[in-house]
């Protein structure tokens, strides 16, 4: 799937995590990790052995996760390969008065955690709703059906009179 057709599905609809989970997992835990402060989609892709279009629609589908630099990789001629970090990281390093801007120290544990915690709740929070989704509307047919049964027996009925 090339990286415009899930660019305009992201874009006509909102990311869901149960969807990137996997993706988001391995996005979050390497850019925490890893010495360097910010990677482009590429760099990421390579080093993690995931489809691009992927990570650049994770990437760009979880804003509030990443954040997208302005700045684009000179070592790519690709023209949406921007920097990326992670926002928590970005934070906690600016906060510590780090402006070191490609490496620093990786992200500490408990936070780690606490965003991966985040990612694995919502999507099971998603899957639920999905499924009860599902179910109300199975419900909402039997309904339906069993109405239409009544009627057909009320008519079959009357009409046997």
């Amino acid at each position: 799937m090339g990286v415009t057709v899930i660019r305009q599905t992201l874009s006509m609809r909102k990311a869901r995590y149960a969807d990137h989970q996997e993706t988001l997992t391995a996005l979050i835990t390497h850019l925490a990790l890893t010495t360097k402060k910010r990677r482009t989609p590429t760099a990421l892709a390579n080093y993690l052995l995931l489809d691009r279009g992927e990570v650049l629609a994770t990437l760009d589908g979880f804003p509030g996760f990443f954040r997208k630099s302005p700045d684009k990789s000179p070592m790519e001629d690709r023209e949406d390969d921007h920097f990326y970090s992670l926002h928590l990281r970005f934070v906690v390093e600016d906060a510590g008065g780090s402006r070191e801007l490609e490496s620093g120290p990786v992200l500490g544990a408990e936070y780690l955690k606490d965003l991966l915690d985040l990612v694995t709740t919502r999507a099971a929070y998603e899957v639920e709703a999905r499924s009860m989704k599902v179910q109300g509307r199975v419900a909402l047919m039997a309904a339906f059906v069993a109405a239409l049964s009544a009627i057909a027996s009320a008519y079959i009925a009357a009409s046997a009179a």
